[in-house]
């Protein structure tokens, strides 16, 4: 990262963004904050009930020990099956496309001048479907997380360099593709976070109170987090574009 530019610098730069265009983030981001909250709700009062029905009967453990067994029996035959694979990719294919194109739209915004505003974000959130993104994200999607799954199957800490390697890799393609199209912009992913890695690992992991409030909010506090997030996420890869030029103007000159 460069040293003139912090993390606080970054987190700024995001809240300026925001400030007094609220609306705008909420509408880019509209569709993960309505799964976040329900997904946080529906999980804490799964837990209240559970705790409930523990308080009101003590036979009850064994009866959830026992559909526990249950559960866990026909969790691991389902995953033994093509059709649970084939359901997790899916699932997270769409909610790569979906992050992408909010993570696009989002360094869009960042770039725009302070007067102006980004024309239809809610649509702009699902750019990651149409015909300029979707088969790119698809084929990206794939060969990164074949990577990034045997980073983790060997050991831990290279499936986590991995991850954060192609962290930025969608933002790349929307500025360089044209470039180095599907298969290069791996290696160019790599490259861009030469260095940049351990900072980015920080600078994700300083969010972590959000992420705490969020859960402690019911999700609510995710209607500013997720946008907030998003464009500081957006702020640190334009922050590292704007260093590689200031090196490549050092090098030319």
């Amino acid at each position: 990262m460069n040293e003139k530019v912090t993390r606080a610098d970054l987190k700024k730069r995001a809240k300026a963004k925001m400030r007094g265009d609220f609306g705008t983030a909420f509408k880019l981001n509209s569709i993960p904050i309505i799964f976040t909250i329900l997904a946080v709700i529906l999980w804490t009062l799964l837990v209240v009930a559970l705790a409930v029905f523990m308080s009101v009967d003590k036979n009850a453990t064994n009866s959830i020990n026992s559909a526990a067994s249950a559960q866990q029996y026909v969790s691991d035959t389902m995953k033994q099956s093509n059709g649970q694979w084939f359901g997790t990719f899916i699932g997270a294919l769409i909610n790569t496309m979906l992050s992408a194109g909010i993570s696009i739209a989002s360094l869009s915004w960042l770039r725009l001048p302070k007067d102006e505003t980004l024309n239809k974000p809610f649509v702009k959130q699902f750019q990651g479907f149409t015909s300029d993104y979707f088969v790119a994200i698809l084929i990206i999607f794939i060969i990164t997380s074949v990577i990034t799954y045997f980073g983790y199957f060997l050991l831990i800490i290279p499936g986590i360099i991995l991850a954060l390697a192609f962290q930025p890799i969608y933002l790349l393609y929307s500025d360089e593709g044209d470039n180095y199209g599907y298969f290069n912009i791996i290696g160019r992913s790599w490259q861009f976070m030469r260095g940049h890695k351990f900072d980015l690992f920080v600078f994700q992991l300083s969010f972590i109170f959000w992420y705490v409030g969020m859960f402690l909010t019911l999700g609510l506090l995710g209607i500013y987090f997720i946008p907030y997030r998003n464009l500081a996420l957006a702020a640190f890869y334009d922050n590292i574009v704007a260093e590689n030029r200031a090196n490549d103007a050092q090098v030319a000159a």
